[in-house]
């Protein structure tokens, strides 16, 4: 493991899911587009990282929220989840399609591009509130099923689209929504980690850097959670507009560059 590595990892690991946990993002919007940029590892590679870091950050941050006394409705959660599981193995399935098919670097051109426009439509999004109808609880489902999908082949984790298509159609408060959002990346991530297994040999990565991220990712989910106890709704909602600006700068640097 290279000197640099085992410093810049955990430090960018620790930042994104402080930032992630908080916001509902999941911290791999940010992970997976400064690992890329640092260029130490391949896609795959970077992908399968990002994943890993995101899930210890989705467990330890909701243990962490469900201690903080945070409820949500478990009746949601489930379709949520379920249709996240079968998300999260349709994207893996069209990650792994399009590296077969396209190759590594322009699926990465195709993410970069994708998570742009995509990410410009959170931030208008995020202006209406269409409350379809809380009644539906299959609406969960389908949300889950579609940000899954979206999540694990962005290899982001999928915390902006989860917390923004939340808060458009659900009447939730924002820190009701991030903890969905994260229930959801739990379950996505999960599900991705397996089809993983199960579609790639893993054991031809750099397995070693998973000594510094696997700890990272822990502190991280931990301190997130915990400062999103102390943090108002407000501010919770002016990070993630901040982060969401930033990330789009960072995934547009090796396109124009």
């Amino acid at each position: 493991m290279d000197i640099l590595q085992f410093l810049l990892y955990p430090f960018i690991i620790i930042i994104a899911n402080v930032i992630g946990a908080i916001s509902g993002m999941g911290g791999g919007l940010i992970i997976k587009p400064l690992l890329s940029l640092l260029g130490f590892h391949s896609l795959p590679e970077i992908v399968f990282y990002s994943s890993v870091a995101v899930l210890v950050m989705a467990l330890s941050s909701t243990a962490r929220q469900i201690k903080n006394g945070i409820k949500i409705n478990g009746r949601n959660v489930i379709f949520l989840s379920i249709g996240s599981v079968l998300g999260g193995m349709l994207g893996q399935q069209v990650l792994q399609f399009s590296f077969n098919i396209i190759g590594n670097e322009k699926t990465g051109q195709l993410q970069a591009i994708l998570l742009i426009i995509l990410l410009s439509g959170v931030l208008l999004l995020g202006r209406l509130n269409l409350h379809l109808n809380k009644q539906l609880t299959i609406l969960y489902f389908l949300c889950g099923l579609s940000l899954g999908t979206a999540s694990v082949f962005l290899g982001i984790g999928g915390g902006p689209f989860n917390v923004a298509l939340l808060l458009l159609i659900f009447p939730l408060k924002i820190k009701e929504a991030t903890t969905y959002s994260i229930v959801s990346i739990l379950f996505s991530q999960v599900s991705n980690l397996v089809t993983t297994l199960m579609l790639s040999n893993i054991f031809e990565f750099d397995l070693n850097i998973l000594l510094v991220i696997i700890p990272a990712a822990f502190i991280g989910g931990n301190l997130g959670a915990l400062l999103s106890g102390k943090l108002s709704d407000r501010s919770i909602g002016r990070l993630f507009d901040i982060v969401v600006i930033m990330v789009i700068f960072i995934t547009l640097i090796p396109i124009i560059f």
